[in-house]
């Protein structure tokens, strides 16, 4: 009964019959998106508070050889990081994927 509605030309009768005995599967795009911005107000932290936060981003982001992103990443976060001056008002981003 299969065999004679996919010949008589059911598209979803040949999909099925495709399926069950040439071993077809229907593609599933599985990428994943795995890049997270966070959009942060900096302003509202003190200098201790980025004095922290600069160092757990220096070691999160730090070269490693086994790192291939990462690398230049760094390179430009740390060209960015420039100078701070004390009212605590500078803003700046404190690594990549960060806002």
């Amino acid at each position: 009964m299969q065999f004679e509605s996919a010949t008589k030309g059911s598209i979803a009768m040949q999909i099925w019959l495709g399926k069950q005995y040439l071993g077809q599967r229907d593609n599933l795009d599985q990428r994943v998106n795995t890049e997270l911005q966070i959009k942060a107000d900096y302003s509202k932290l003190d200098d201790e508070e980025l004095a922290e936060l600069e160092r757990l981003t220096n070691k999160a982001y730090a070269r490693d050889d086994r790192c291939l992103a990462g690398c230049a990443a760094c390179r430009g976060f740390r060209a960015n990081q420039g100078g701070r001056s004390n009212s605590g008002g500078q803003s700046r981003s404190p690594g990549p994927g960060i806002v």
